[in-house]
């Protein structure tokens, strides 16, 4: 960048701690009168680096996945892993604010809320002296817990009772602090022929099998759930005059679950909504990307069998996109239990293909995604296993028509987060950093 300063930085990798180093290196760019003016640099922000829910984790010594029971089991530990937490924090957000706020996109309302609450603890300095001078407060202010981001109306639905959300609602635009929103595109237009009727007695969750995605909730969830109302597990007496290629539809069923799992099912063994229903199943789809998430997977397989459901769990790894849409196609009901998903693309696939989605109550799904459309609901929320097992039920004993009918608006919600609306935002964003060149 010494030798070709470009017209515009634009990052869309997470790479905020590039900004003053871009800044720096473009410092001899001019403009057409000979002025120097700064290089313009704009952000399309997925996941903030750190967030207050990382520094209310650490700080609480709650056990989790990116937080192990070594640090939270020892009070030094804890307390110099918020010290470092909180440093990172400041310099992070530090980098974020060479560009401006104006220029500064996010994916989701949960992303958006996070990255203008750390914008908010800092302001720009009058002057860059200034702004080293008054550094080392800065920095003792922070370690002491002072300017900490704190974050508002985090993992709360953005409308109220009774709103009604369009289908080309428009991308939210950048004031104050806070940045620009722009959905991720997601492929609704493939699922929008998908039938909404006829669904098997299918709970269908993917994700990669990943710690955060906490598969092993839903695994236990449905666990409650058959314990609590077994009659949603039994398979009903075949009916006689219903049969294909000389089989019932129980003994498809059992030729594909006793398949390896790893790839797409023949052909000829593929499920059809006339196939008829079995007992309730939980089928989980997903990549295994190397042996510790093979390793997760047959703890999972473990777990299932030592809950005693086993039978009613069916693992798909590393299967093709057409495998998804089959199941996206067939299934009832979508489970998603990350906690604090950012964004959610499977949710919105979820609800594009017709499924009623239950999904854990925070981060993107519940603030942006499964949120009520018409001012009726489209799905469902949960927190805990036992809540997830209630919603569950719930979404798989709604009376028909009001099953339908919630579908329908699921549907009709997903259209916000098309391919289109993300291409008209980017376009806003692209004219503001153009403009920004003037």
């Amino acid at each position: 960048m010494w030798r070709l300063i470009p017209d515009v930085y634009f990052d869309t990798l997470g790479l905020a701690f590039t900004y003053p180093v871009v800044r720096f290196l473009s410092s001899q760019r001019y403009t057409p009168d000979r002025k120097a003016k700064g290089l313009p640099i704009a952000a399309y922000i997925h996941y903030p680096t750190i967030s207050t829910s990382m520094l209310n984790r650490v700080s609480s010594r709650q056990t989790t996945y990116a937080n192990d029971a070594s640090v939270t089991g020892s009070g030094w530990k804890s307390t110099a892993k918020l010290l470092y937490y909180r440093i990172f924090s400041y310099l992070y957000t530090s980098c974020l604010l060479t560009s401006p706020p104006l220029l500064l996109s996010v994916n989701s309302s949960w992303t958006g809320a996070h990255v203008s609450s750390l914008l908010s603890t800092q302001v720009h300095s009058a002057s860059s002296a200034l702004s080293f001078l008054s550094l080392p407060i800065s920095i003792i202010r922070v370690v002491l817990g002072y300017d900490v981001p704190t974050p508002k109306a985090i993992n709360q639905p953005p409308i109220p009772s009774g709103a009604k959300p369009t289908s080309k609602e428009s991308p939210k635009e950048a004031s104050g602090h806070n940045p620009r929103i722009i959905f991720p595109p997601c492929d609704v237009e493939s699922m929008k022929d998908m039938a909404l009727e006829s669904r098997r007695n299918v709970i269908f969750s993917c994700a990669q099998f990943r710690p955060e995605k906490d598969h092993a909730k839903q695994i236990q969830s449905l666990a409650i759930l058959f314990r609590t109302h077994p009659e949603l597990f039994l398979i009903p007496e075949p009916d006689e005059s219903s049969t294909l290629q000389g089989g019932d539809s129980r003994e498809r069923a059992s030729i594909v679950e006793s398949g390896p799992g790893t790839g797409k099912p023949p052909e000829d063994v593929m499920y059809s909504p006339e196939d008829g229903d079995g007992g309730l199943k939980l089928v989980l789809l997903g990549s295994a990307r190397h042996e510790e998430d093979l390793h997760r997977v047959q703890e999972l397989r473990d777990l299932a069998k030592r809950l005693g459901v086993e039978a009613h769990v069916e693992f798909r790894l590393n299967a093709p996109y057409s495998e998804l849409l089959h199941w996206l196609s067939v299934a009832s009901v979508g489970i998603s239990t990350m906690v604090e998903e950012h964004f959610g693309i499977g949710v919105v696939e979820f609800m594009a293909a017709g499924l009623i989605s239950v999904v854990h109550a925070s981060g993107g799904p519940i603030m942006d995604i499964v949120v009520p459309f018409d001012g009726k609901p489209t799905g469902f929320h949960a927190s805990t296993d036992e809540e997830f097992a209630e919603q569950l039920y719930r979404a798989l004993t709604l009376p028909p028509e009001e099953m339908l009918r919630m579908r329908e608006r699921a549907r009709k919600g997903s259209r916000r987060f098309s391919t289109q609306n993300f291409e008209d935002g980017f376009g806003e964003l692209w004219n503001a950093a153009k403009t920004a060149l003037q």
